[in-house]
């Protein structure tokens, strides 16, 4: 969904009784989804003028209203077209103990994961870990045994993310 303000002002109320309001530079459209292509206009306003109710406002501002219609996609019939991003999809806080495994299965690193543990040089740590992988039921994606097992296997903090989100799904 797009919001299209265009021009936005400033409302300098020093004097109450007779407020004076400027407008800011550039042409503003909102939306609730990233648009493809306009990374270099997105803002990050730390207050912005106007939100969409409940979801995430992505703020952008262009230079004029013709190089709005350019980069979002304009036609004199439709009007603005725009083409969005793909919705990010969520990491789940946890799977279960069956899940994890069977993603790691898939993956070929379920074998590695008693060795990664062993590995852990710290001992309490190591000790967490063991009892972790072994007894619960769930795997919280930031619990720092689970760090440390990732960091073991090789694994990035997106390599992490992923597996969580497939394992998901099992």
């Amino acid at each position: 969904m797009l919001d299209i303000i265009g021009t936005l002002y400033d409302i300098d109320s020093i004097d109450p009784d007779n407020p004076v309001s400027a407008p800011l530079d550039g042409y503003h459209v909102n939306a609730t989804r990233k648009i493809k292509g306009a990374d270099a206009y997105l803002i990050e306003p730390e207050t912005p003028r106007r939100v969409f109710a409940g979801a995430v406002t992505y703020c952008y501002t262009f230079a004029n209203e013709a190089e709005a219609k350019q980069i979002i996609g304009y036609d004199d019939e439709a009007g603005y077209t725009p083409e969005f991003e793909p919705k990010p999809v969520p990491v789940p806080a946890t799977i279960t103990a069956r899940q994890a495994r069977l993603v790691l299965a898939k993956n070929g690193l379920l074998s590695e994961v008693e060795r990664a543990i062993g590995d852990i040089e710290d001992t309490e740590a190591r000790q967490v870990a063991g009892i972790e992988w072994e007894y619960a039921a769930y795997l919280e994606r930031h619990a720092p045994w689970l760090t440390h097992m990732a960091a073991q296997l090789g694994m990035s903090d997106a390599d992490v993310d992923a597996m969580f989100i497939q394992g998901e799904t099992l």
